[in-house]
């Protein structure tokens, strides 16, 4: 009985709490600046359903600069089309987790973690969970088209590509040469290829 009472208490006292603590959303204010918590919520008087609304056939992603109304959500998504052969390489999503559901055709997803890999390949109807800020690829291995959609734990998910992080920069040749298992030549055709310099 006494934990009963303390439940309808505490359920009593949530109810008459102060709701005006509580936002049911925070439209971004994309004029402004971006913060590591989002963008700052644009006057409720100039909030439209536009904002709520995107068309993934314009553009094929839904971040919060598509949708400003995903700002502090913590969800997006983006969909893509790989030919065979077609590839993401490489790449971290540092702030979000990933869920790859396959619409049409085969991919094979993987990702990194220490030694270990975990490859899958992936028919319509298959998901995959891709855990937070760990090293990933996705590959079309069909003979056909294939269709996916990306949903992430992030309004707004960051891409750092391996190639690009690595061979787009200033960081000097011989460095990444003495870093890495390239040798010189290497790194220098790898780093035109992605427009680094030094």
């Amino acid at each position: 009985m006494l934990l009963i009472t303390l439940f309808l208490s505490v359920v009593i006292l949530s109810s008459t709490s102060d709701a005006s603590s509580f936002n049911d959303f925070c439209v971004a204010d994309l004029n402004g600046p971006e913060s590591p918590s989002g963008y700052n919520c644009k006057p409720p008087n100039t909030v439209t359903t536009d904002n709520f609304v995107s068309n993934l056939r314009d553009r094929p992603s839904a971040f919060v600069t598509e949708i400003p109304g995903l700002n502090g959500q913590g969800i997006s998504l983006a969909r893509a089309e790989l030919v065979p052969g077609g590839m993401f390489g490489m790449h971290t999503h540092p702030g979000a987790s990933e869920l790859i559901l396959v619409e049409e055709g085969e991919i094979t997803v993987g990702f990194m973690r220490s030694e270990e890999a975990y490859v899958k390949t992936l028919i319509v109807g298959n998901v995959m969970l891709i855990p937070r800020g760990l090293l990933h690829f996705v590959l079309n291995t069909g003979k056909e088209n294939c269709t996916f959609t990306a949903f992430y734990s992030s309004e707004n998910p960051t891409f750092q590509f391996v190639g690009q992080q690595l061979f787009g920069t200033n960081v000097p040749s011989y460095i990444i040469a003495q870093t890495t298992p390239l040798d010189l030549a290497e790194v220098t055709k790898q780093k035109a290829r992605f427009g680094g310099t030094g």
